[in-house]
């Protein structure tokens, strides 16, 4: 069984879901979610990039 830390800070054995981030729009979501966190600069490594 896994186990999550929720918003409070507890324990819970199911995951509680803020945000959504969908393959076809990963740039522009991973940024939104960079933005919310406070990391203005971080960004998402590319790996394997095909031609």
């Amino acid at each position: 069984m896994s186990y999550y830390l929720n918003t409070r800070g507890l324990l819970s054995s199911k995951p509680e879901v803020n945000f959504v981030m969908y393959f076809e729009s990963l740039e522009n979501d991973f940024r939104r979610v960079s933005q919310i966190l406070g990391l203005e600069n971080f960004q998402l490594p590319v790996r394997n990039k095909s031609n």
